[in-house]
């Protein structure tokens, strides 16, 4: 993968937003990894810092925005994460959209496990039609 440096990272780094069950469930702000002209980097997520978080309103509606065009795309989800950095003028920009294996962070909010469990029971119990890619 490759990604458009911002340098919001260096300060502020990440933002994720978890959805499960098509819903909005926590948060978490992961701290930037890289140092200055590192090169290439082994195992980064050995060093990933993460924290709870509260998300702003706009990074709130950019999430949300971008899970309608997943689920007309491709239909509801079980669960997503949604990373998000702050451009050059402080607004929220879409670094990543993970749908297949994301790290949720279960553990970062009370209840996420067992909604998570409940969204999976429920798509177990009434399949959704998924679109082909």
């Amino acid at each position: 993968m490759v990604q458009p440096f911002q340098s919001s990272v260096d300060g502020s780094g990440e933002t994720a937003l978890v959805f499960i069950g098509d819903r909005f469930s926590h948060a978490v702000g992961k701290a930037g990894l890289l140092a200055a002209d590192a090169g290439e980097t082994d195992r980064l997520w050995e060093r990933e810092i993460t924290t709870p978080a509260t998300a702003t309103p706009g990074q709130l509606h950019v999430a949300e925005e971008v899970m309608a065009m997943v689920a007309a795309r491709f239909g509801p989800t079980v669960y997503a994460r949604i990373d998000l950095v702050d451009d050059e003028a402080g607004w929220p920009r879409v670094l990543e959209v993970e749908l297949v294996e994301p790290s949720l962070f279960l553990t970062a909010a009370n209840g996420a496990a067992q909604r998570l469990a409940v969204a999976v029971a429920n798509r177990v119990t009434r399949p959704s039609r998924v679109s082909p890619l």
